[in-house]
C-alpha cells in the first residue's frame, strides 16, 4: 500500500511540475511578464538589502561594481555574515577567534573564486575524503584505499556510473557543456525524473541508495530526503563529490576570517546592524517605490533585495499588507524548509 501511495504521489508531483513549467514557458513566450518591474537606470537610486549574510553582502558588492552608489544593508544581528561569520570565543578573559571559511568547488563557482582573487584574498585547496560505515552489515565505503571494502556495492557502482553518464550525455546535448548546478531546459526529461526513480530504473539497489547515496549527499542538500531531487543534477554532483572511491573531492577556501572578507566587500555600503525589518510595502502606483518600516519609522526605497530566509521574507510582505502577492509566490515562500 505504501509503495502505491509513493508512486501516486510521484506521478502527481511530476505532472504538476510538467504542467506548471509548460504554462509558465508558454505564457512568458506569448505574453511576456506584464508585472515585471522595469530596470533602474538611475545609478543614484536608493536600494535596500534585507539580510547581511554572504548573499546580501555579495548583492551589495555586485551593485557597487555596477555603478549604484546609494546602498544600505539591514542585518538583524549585531554583525554581518549570517551563518558564515567569524566567531569570537571568550574564556578566562582570553579571546579566541575562529576563522570560518566558506568552501567552494572551483569548477562550478568560478565567479566566487574570481571574487576572492579580485579582493586579493589568498585561497587554498582542501581535500574532502569520506568514510561510511554501516553497522548492520559491518561494511565500509570510503575514499583512501586502506578503508575501502566495496565488493558488495560493485554492481551498484557500475549501474550508478552508467546512469550518471546517460544523464550527462543527454544534458550536455540539450544544455551544452557549461558546468552548472541548475541545468534547466524544458526539453530535458531528467528535470522531471527524480534521482531515486531513475536509480530504480537502472537497477540500483535500495541498500546502495540508503547506505551510500543518502549519507553521501545529505550534507550537500542539508536533508536526508533527497528522493525527489531532479536527476539532471547528477553529472554535477558526480563531478564534485563522486561515489567512486578513488576520486577524492577537493574544494577551495579562503585563508582570512570572514570579517576581513565582508569589510572589503562593504567598505562603500551603508551598514545597519541590529535592525530588523518589521514590514515591507510595495507602492506600485508611485514609481514602484517600496516602503519599509523599522521601529515605527517608514523609509522609502526604489528597490528592495531580500537576502534573508523565505519565512522572514513572507512575514515582512504579509505585515506590509501587500495584496498583489501571487498565490504561487506565497506557496513557494511558505513551503521552503529553512536550515539555520
Amino acid at each position: 500500500m505504501m509503495n502505491i501511495l509513493f508512486w501516486l504521489q510521484y506521478i502527481a508531483t511530476f505532472l504538476c511540475i510538467l504542467l506548471l513549467s509548460i504554462y509558465t514557458y508558454v505564457k512568458s513566450r506569448l505574453f511576456g511578464n506584464s508585472k515585471r518591474i522595469p530596470p533602474l537606470h538611475n545609478r543614484d537610486c536608493k536600494i535596500a538589502i534585507i539580510g547581511g549574510g554572504i548573499g546580501g553582502v555579495s548583492a551589495g558588492y555586485a551593485l557597487l561594481r555596477s555603478g549604484y552608489k546609494n546602498i544600505t544593508i539591514y542585518e538583524a544581528r549585531d554583525t554581518l555574515g549570517g551563518n558564515a561569520k567569524t566567531h569570537v570565543w571568550k574564556h578566562d578573559h582570553i579571546s579566541i577567534t575562529t576563522g570560518l571559511s566558506v568552501l567552494a568547488w572551483p569548477t562550478i563557482f568560478r565567479n566566487y573564486i574570481h571574487l576572492l582573487n579580485e579582493l586579493d584574498l589568498k585561497t587554498t585547496t582542501v581535500e574532502l575524503p569520506f568514510f561510511i560505515h554501516t553497522r548492520e552489515e559491518n561494511s565500509f565505503f570510503a575514499h583512501r584505499k586502506q578503508f575501502i571494502h566495496t565488493q558488495q556495492y560493485n554492481k551498484d557502482l557500475k549501474r550508478w556510473d552508467r546512469m550518471v553518464k546517460t544523464v550527462r550525455y543527454v544534458t550536455e546535448t540539450l544544455c551544452g557543456k557549461e558546468p552548472s548546478l541548475y541545468h534547466f531546459n524544458f526539453l530535458n526529461p531528467f528535470n522531471f525524473i527524480s534521482m531515486r526513480f531513475l536509480s530504480l530504473l537502472f537497477g540500483v539497489s535500495n541498500q546502495f541508495w540508503n547506505n551510500i547515496v543518502v549519507p553521501m549527499y545529505a550534507s550537500s542538500f542539508l536533508s536526508t530526503k533527497i528522493s525527489f531531487i531532479p536527476s539532471s543534477i547528477l553529472p554535477t554532483l558526480d563531478s564534485l563529490i563522486s561515489l567512486k572511491p578513488d576520486r577524492i573531492p577537493t574544494m577551495q577556501t579562503w585563508l582570512h576570517t570572514s570579517t576581513d572578507v565582508f569589510d572589503k566587500m562593504t567598505k562603500d555600503i551603508i551598514i545597519k546592524t541590529n535592525h530588523r525589518i518589521n514590514n515591507v510595502h510595495v507602492q506600485r502606483k508611485e514609481n514602484n517605490q517600496i516602503m519599509i518600516t523599522i521601529d515605527n519609522e517608514n523609509i522609502v526605497y526604489d528597490r528592495i533585495i531580500f537576502a534573508c530566509n523565505s519565512h522572514a521574507t513572507m512575514n515582512a510582505l504579509n505585515n506590509g499588507n501587500n495584496t498583489n502577492i501571487s498565490f504561487l509566490l506565497k506557496l513557494m515562500l511558505t513551503s521552503v524548509t529553512y536550515a539555520d
